[in-house]
């Protein structure tokens, strides 16, 4: 009798073991199945949200290329004596680029500059564009008079575009910059920075570097990611500006690089006026447009990312 309880017992674990063994793997079995219906749903969620990611790098690179537009690279050349014509211009022509010759008192092609007066119109002829340069020794007005005065006498117009040092660039000198005619306004920064200041007038102000410096390669690198304006300058006196001929044949290289992103360009100051304009008129009839869409996809990815948070919390 003992020994058949002790049977019957023994029997009754063993099943009460097998039980316990079988709803144990159906319950890993259904974990199991729920885990896979979750990674399933995430896996979905993330192509949808990949999907959405690929829709809104592309919008934001339309809206980057049609709204705030290429960057602006302009190269000015001021002080030049004669190796200018004869190796500036040579290795600008080889990169079909195009820069800005600035005209001072003491510089005008033909009358007191080595340059003379057909080079000058042959800059002019292949796309080139000139300045003025005020070192802020006279006084403005007499000044103007005096230059425009030299400068008519060989029928040269006055540019539209006034390069000058930082030291120079005051409320009272811009207005009569400004009351002259004058449309852009280069400053040579010793703290060159890309974000543009408000300018101390209707001028159009454009930060400027010279070319010869770390700060200026950086800027090239910036450009290609942020739409913005920048001036190279190039001279023969300050040291961060002075030509020498290897160094420049690799910037301009390094300038060939910044351009075939198609997210820079080598232009004039009037190019880069006429461009701003263009944007300008973009922005104000479709900038709404680009944001609302990238508002929207935006939100998409966000509720993605709450709905795969959701499936693994629950």
């Amino acid at each position: 009798m003992k020994e058949n309880i002790a049977l019957i017992s023994c029997i009754v674990l063993i099943l009460i073991l097998v039980l316990a063994l079988f709803l144990d793997s159906k319950k890993t079995n259904d974990l199991n199945e729920v885990n896979r219906e979750v990674e399933l749903k995430v896996s979905n969620y993330r192509l949808e949200k990949k999907k959405y990611q690929d829709e809104l790098a592309e919008v934001k690179s339309q809206y980057r290329e049609e709204i705030l537009g290429k960057s602006r690279l302009m190269l000015l050349f001021y002080e030049m004596e004669r190796s200018f014509f004869d190796e500036v211009y040579s290795i600008m022509s080889e990169h079909n680029a195009v820069g800005t010759f600035c005209i001072s008192k003491n510089n005008i092609p033909g009358i007191n500059s080595d340059i003379t007066f057909e080079e000058f119109n042959t800059l002019l002829a292949n796309g080139w564009q000139s300045a003025i340069y005020w070192d802020g020794t006279d006084d403005i007005n007499l000044w103007y008079i005096e230059i425009t005065r030299l400068m008519s006498e060989i029928g040269i117009e006055i540019p539209s575009t006034l390069f000058i040092h930082e030291s120079n660039n005051n409320y009272a000198n811009n207005l009569a910059f400004e009351e002259l005619g004058f449309k852009n306004i280069v400053v040579k920064k010793d703290d060159f920075n890309l974000n543009q200041e408000i300018s101390l007038s209707s001028l159009h102000q454009i930060n400027a570097v010279g070319w010869f410096t770390t700060t200026a390669a950086g800027t090239l690198q910036t450009l290609t990611n942020k739409s913005d304006e920048a001036t190279f300058v190039v001279g023969l006196t300050n040291q961060d500006e002075k030509f020498e001929e290897s160094q420049f044949n690799s910037m301009i290289a390094k300038i060939d690089i910044a351009l075939s992103s198609n997210k820079v360009m080598l232009t004039t100051f009037d190019e880069a006026e006429e461009y701003r304009l263009e944007l300008k008129d973009k922005k104000d009839a479709e900038e709404s447009t680009y944001l609302d869409k990238i508002q929207e996809l935006e939100r998409k990815i966000q509720r993605i990312d709450l709905l795969i948070e959701n499936e693994y919390n629950n």
